[in-house]
């Protein structure tokens, strides 16, 4: 190319042609992970019928207080009172 430094035997530096090689494979890569962010995205079949299973069985809410959830509605509660 021109302008770009070339070694005795003529071609081009290894350094460079390594960096573009780099360069190139990770927007391959960065392409892909958002074309697989994108699709996943997406609700599928599977998970709309997974969904009116649990309209008609009742279990579209959320099963239990586990400690996440306990720790949410403190959380809650204590913005409120700062609030007031």
């Amino acid at each position: 190319m021109v302008g770009e430094p070339e070694n005795d035997t003529g071609s081009l530096e290894p350094g460079r042609t390594n960096m573009r090689n780099r360069i190139a494979a990770s927007a391959i890569m960065a392409t892909l992970v958002v074309g697989l962010c994108v699709t996943g995205c997406e609700r599928g079949p599977m998970q709309k019928a997974g969904e009116k299973v649990d309209e008609i069985t009742g279990n579209d809410k959320l099963i239990g207080k586990g400690p996440a959830e306990k720790t949410g509605r403190k959380i809650d509660n204590t913005v409120d009172d700062i609030k007031k």
